[in-house]
């Protein structure tokens, strides 16, 4: 496979750091954009080219980005942090950047594939799987301002003419997440059998391993490269309309849902024996299980 270059929004958090890591090992040339004041992993120095950036602004960007890029993976984002509430932040982060990245993509004629989020969709009144047709969050800042930059992101894409998807994950849960997330502080409690202050367990929550999540977002950038278009999918386990949707796209349909096939665990064996392997990983008090609680 031939080098690609690659800009990385967001690579100091969780999923970011594990999309860099597997873009090097794949011999990616990976270019990073990150704040100044973030901190990024040691074993990374002399293998990537880092843009500190503090003006988000398209003025700020035209004039620190210069070199095209095969292709963005835009993963940063404003609010997921419980004491992340600045409004005017989260709109300059969740809208405002997606919608200027979509566009220097354009110029350069560059893929971008964007996270987003769960959250951006409604709270169901039902127990039927949320689709990507589902009603979006109108009353929480956080969803609400994630919704509207992939909107914006993906309707600029269509009239600019850039190839463009917009993955929106459900619960990623693995190594390196932050500690006051529900798999980190439960396996911190526990492990010094402390009681963990959680919530009714009313909730039905989807989570997904990162690496799965990863394999997605590189899968969504070849089905960019290869059909072009814009699209959203959700990147989840449990839907079988969203496996349905699979087969469609593969068989050159609309490409909604068009996330990996063993997305789709429920249906197959293979597919349950793997996800049940990574939730093992948190059944017991070993080094490894114990290592989520450290951020």
């Amino acid at each position: 496979m031939p080098t690609v270059n690659v800009l990385v929004t967001g690579a100091s958090g969780f999923i970011g750091a594990h999309l860099v890591a597997r873009l090097l090992s794949e011999g990616s040339r990976v270019t990073v954009l990150t704040r100044s004041s973030s901190a990024l992993p040691p074993e990374w120095h002399d293998r990537i080219s880092v843009i500190a950036c503090d003006d988000f602004t398209e003025t700020g960007l035209r004039r620190l980005l210069h070199a095209p890029f095969d292709t963005v993976f835009h993963l940063a984002a404003y609010g997921v942090r419980p004491n992340h509430r600045d409004i005017d932040e989260m709109i300059r982060i969740n809208v405002e950047l997606p919608a200027t990245l979509v566009r220097l993509c354009t110029e350069w004629r560059a893929r971008m594939i964007m996270a987003g989020t769960f959250s951006e969709y409604r709270s169901p009144s039902t127990q039927e799987p949320l689709t990507e047709d589902s009603p979006l969050e109108q009353g929480k800042l956080y969803g609400s301002s994630k919704a509207a930059g992939g909107l914006m992101a993906s309707a600029i894409a269509k009239s600019n003419g850039a190839d463009f998807r917009l993955l929106r994950l459900f619960k990623v849960y693995g190594a390196g997440e932050a500690p006051h997330r529900l798999l980190p502080a439960l396996v911190s409690g526990l492990t010094k059998r402390e009681r963990v202050a959680i919530s009714a367990g009313t909730q039905i929550l989807d989570f997904v391993y990162i690496d799965d999540v990863i394999e997605a977002m590189l899968r969504a950038d070849s089905h960019c490269r290869d059909k072009g278009g814009i699209a959203t999918w959700n990147a989840f386990y449990w839907s079988r309309p969203f496996g349905s949707r699979f087969r469609r796209a593969r068989r050159g349909g609309d490409g909604r849902g068009c996330v990996p096939a063993w997305f789709r665990c429920n249906q197959h064996a293979q597919g349950r024996r793997a996800l049940a392997r990574r939730l093992a990983r948190f059944a017991s008090f070993g080094t490894r299980l114990a290592a989520f609680g450290r951020a």
